[in-house]
């Protein structure tokens, strides 16, 4: 970019390092994928280097996007999960991998607090907002779970015997947490969320060592 000023050299490297950036990267492949350049989409997605979450989801979702070359219904059961692990995510948080997710997927995901105000729905929504990725895992896995503002809840594993092994606390800050189980045995668990409005949900995880 060239304007005739004296400040035409800096604002043509402040362009550059743009262009060589994250940012200039992701718009190089929305690009690609707009003309149906699988390939070299994949590639240039291959040499972004995720620094923060939204960038994660959009490496996440791009490759998927080109390995498939857009056809969806080729989507594999990984696939599926990856996408419904961001879709899952608030889109403030996650970007617009998020709503990219969901499209894909065919899911429409209510994050606003008006589904919230009738209680069965508040219920029905953390059951159907919390999931576990992958499942079965070795003992290491991912919960993503979607709240209220200003709601906090409570991640509690328990074993085939009722006895809690861990318990974590969440808040809507964040849209997931990891789980790192090490000690655990093989077998099927018991990971149940229960919120400060009084709800709760279950999940069976099946951890296999």
């Amino acid at each position: 970019m060239y304007t005739g000023s004296i400040h035409d050299v800096e604002l043509q490297n402040f362009f550059t390092s743009l262009t060589l950036s994250n940012i200039g990267l992701i718009g190089e492949i929305d690009e690609l994928l707009a003309d149906n350049d699988y390939a070299n989409a994949f590639f240039a997605n291959q040499d972004l280097v995720s620094t923060n979450l939204m960038e994660s989801n959009l490496e996440t979702v791009n490759r998927i996007c080109t390995s498939l070359e857009l056809d969806y219904s080729l989507l594999d059961s990984l696939d599926r999960e990856e996408l419904l692990f961001i879709a899952y995510q608030y889109p403030r948080l996650g970007g617009e991998a998020v709503y990219r997710a969901r499209a894909i997927l065919g899911i429409d995901v209510d994050d606003t607090e008006i589904a919230f105000r009738i209680r069965s729905d508040l219920g029905r929504s953390i059951k159907d907002n919390f999931i576990v990725i992958p499942n079965p895992s070795t003992g290491e896995f991912k919960v993503a779970y979607s709240l209220m503002e200003d709601e906090i809840a409570w991640l509690e594993l328990y074993d085939n015997l009722g006895k809690i092994i861990s318990s974590k606390m969440v808040n809507n800050n964040s849209t997931f947490i990891n789980f790192k189980e090490s000690r655990n045995m093989s077998g099927v668990y018991n990971l149940k969320i229960k919120t400060s409005t009084g709800f709760v949900a279950n999940k069976k995880v099946v951890i296999l060592k």
